[in-house]
Parts: C-alpha cells; sequence; structure tokens
C-alpha cells in the first residue's frame, strides 16, 4: 500500500486524515483533521525520519510550524496563540532544553 485515507477513532485522539508511504512501508507526508474540525496537522518525514509540518492544536493553544530531528525529538516551533495574543519562537537542543525562546 503506498497511501490511505480514511477516519479513525480513539480515546486519545479522533479524525480524518491522510498518509503516503515510501517504498519501505514507513509514512513520508500526510495530513489530519480532528473530528471536531478543531486541530488539523500537514507534515512531511524525510528519509532518516526527522519531520517539519504545520498545525494548529487546541491542547497546546498553538497554530504555527514545528520541526523535529530524526530521534523524533522536537527542536524547533514557531507560531501564534491560538487567540491571536501572543507569537513566539522556541529552539531546543538534541537533548530537549530550550535554547532560545522568544515571545511577543
Amino acid at each position: 500500500m503506498r497511501a490511505a485515507f480514511g477516519e479513525g477513532t480513539s480515546t486519545t485522539a479522533s479524525g480524518f486524515g491522510a498518509n503516503v508511504f515510501d517504498g519501505g512501508g514507513k509514512v513520508r507526508t500526510g495530513f489530519g483533521l480532528s473530528q471536531d474540525l478543531i486541530d488539523a496537522e500537514f507534515f512531511a518525514i524525510d528519509a532518516n525520519g526527522s519531520a517539519t509540518g504545520i498545525g494548529t492544536f487546541d491542547a497546546t493553544n498553538f497554530a504555527g510550524v514545528f520541526a523535529s530531528d530524526l530521534n523524533g525529538v522536537s527542536r524547533q516551533d514557531d507560531g501564534i496563540t491560538l487567540d491571536g495574543m501572543f507569537n513566539y519562537e522556541d529552539l531546543f537542543d538534541q537533548n530537549g532544553p530550550f535554547r532560545s525562546h522568544r515571545r511577543s
């Protein structure tokens, strides 16, 4: 299978989405929308496992872009709060601690 589209429900997340897989069966890109139509995400995963994407996430009050390293550790996020009150940029080192945080 090289692509999938569907609807899923679980105790942690429910929604609609699609994925595209490489020849080895690994997810390479995708998008999703929560069933309540509040959260949305578009992402791409490099062959080495690093990821980047854009999204809106109500639980973390975030709308913006994000990037993670090949271990799945968040390395950067830039965006705004969902109420539009603040914008920010967070940079992390390979162990996860903040290296830079700017909020205005």
